[in-house]
């Protein structure tokens, strides 16, 4: 599912406003009828652009977000945790009231203008309709605002490739992650030297052959379920529901305890998916802190790497044998 393909949302004046502008444009053809006929015609023409610009402007909107139930289970958390869905449902619910009663509002001011014998009655009809629809679309003006606000939340949800393997790399925060990623992948992710630097999922892509490989750089995780941040809701929710195989990062420079990083691997062990170990920064970490992790590894019969290449070569390994 790809967010970003939602259409920004703006508000009832800017709708109204270019249904009006376009009814207005309508271009009439010439006639030799009479006056009253003239008008009859040129208002009822006005009348199905202006209907029809505002009801396609706000079919798009329906269209383009997303009904919860038919979303993956990762983005129906994903909603559930960013969203406030009796609104989103409301909001929608209101838009298509207001599309409806639009249509049903212009085929009775037509009925009235073919059935009017004075100018007056025409314009009145006409009058009556525009007020009805301009205030109709004020009522939900709260709504279009609430969707624009939730537009751009939901742009910030990652894009999980439909079919790929997915593999997410987990790990307390600095340890290395988003660097793996920039080196397996093309993905360019920022990083820094300090905690909390991945704002988002970020995620980049390798091939097994013809098998598509998805790698997601979960934001740092800390074991704290009572208390996570919306960022780490995402990480644990793409490690628990999109993930076929989980890298857990382990940094021996000790940034974070060894027993606090072993503490997180057991957490996310809970989620049941095949979990190995990368170990990073064995350039600049203690050799007495590498063994204590290669010690863990070999105690517990964890598949464990410390050479970034040949953590691609595992990953396309692993991709290819669940591709069979």
């Amino acid at each position: 599912m790809n967010f970003q393909n939602i259409k920004q949302v703006k508000d009832a004046e800017a709708y109204l406003d270019v249904a009006f502008r376009k009814s207005r444009s309508k271009e009439q053809p010439k006639s030799r009828l009479d006056k009253l006929t003239r008008l009859r015609n040129a208002e009822l023409s006005k009348l199905d652009v202006f209907r029809n610009v505002l009801v396609d402007s706000l079919q798009k909107i329906i269209d383009d977000f997303p009904r919860i139930k038919e979303l993956p289970m990762f983005y129906q958390d994903m909603m559930r945790n960013n969203v406030d869905l009796d609104k989103y449902l409301k909001s929608l619910s209101s838009i298509k009231w207001v599309n409806d009663n639009v249509s049903k509002l212009q085929k009775d001011c037509a009925r009235k203008i073919f059935k009017a014998e004075s100018e007056e009655v025409i314009r009145t009809s006409v009058k009556g309709f525009q007020g009805r629809v301009a205030s109709m679309m004020k009522q939900i003006n709260k709504f279009l605002d609430f969707l624009e606000k939730t537009r751009r939340i939901m742009k910030d949800f990652p894009h999980i490739e439909e079919g790929a393997f997915i593999v997410c790399l987990a790990g307390f925060p600095n340890v290395g992650k988003s660097t793996v990623l920039s080196k397996i992948t093309s993905s360019k992710p920022e990083i820094k030297d300090y905690s909390f630097t991945t704002k988002n999922l970020n995620s980049g892509f390798l091939f097994a052959g013809l098998k598509k490989v998805q790698i997601i750089d979960t934001p740092g995780t800390l074991a704290r379920e009572d208390k996570m941040n919306v960022i780490e809701k995402m990480a644990y929710l793409a490690i628990k529901l999109v993930s076929n195989i989980v890298i857990f990062v382990f940094d021996p420079t000790y940034r974070y305890t060894f027993d606090d990083q072993v503490k997180l691997f057991y957490y996310l062990k809970q989620f049941d998916k095949e979990t190995f170990v990368y170990i990073s920064k064995t350039d600049i970490a203690d050799k007495k802190n590498i063994d204590q992790v290669i010690d863990f590894c070999t105690e517990n019969e964890l598949k464990y790497i410390s050479d970034v290449k040949d953590l691609s070569t595992f990953i396309k390994k692993e991709a290819r044998k669940k591709r069979e």
